[in-house]
């Protein structure tokens, strides 16, 4: 899953690595990180396509987590845990 605002060369550069699919959830609203946005979308997403796994990568965007607001969402850690 690539989040943001024109996703395009972020998502083939991700299929590179060997991936099936990937989904880009793409709006305007999700340009700048935006925790709330951010674990709607995902969580939108999620609900469309029922994965089986779900990995997140961490980023520098110290102690904003939205792996945090699907767990709590959901009353499960999900498997996502920081490092």
């Amino acid at each position: 899953m690539v989040v943001g605002h024109e996703t395009a060369a972020v998502a083939e550069s991700v299929a590179a690595y060997g991936l099936s699919k990937v989904y880009r959830l793409e709006h305007p609203l999700l340009k700048d990180f935006k925790p709330d946005a951010w674990v709607a979308a995902l969580e939108w997403l999620c609900k469309q396509i029922s994965p089986k796994v779900f990995l997140i990568s961490h980023s520098s965007w110290a102690g904003k987590w939205p792996q945090a607001g699907l767990s709590a969402e959901h009353g499960t850690d999900h498997g996502l845990h920081r490092p």
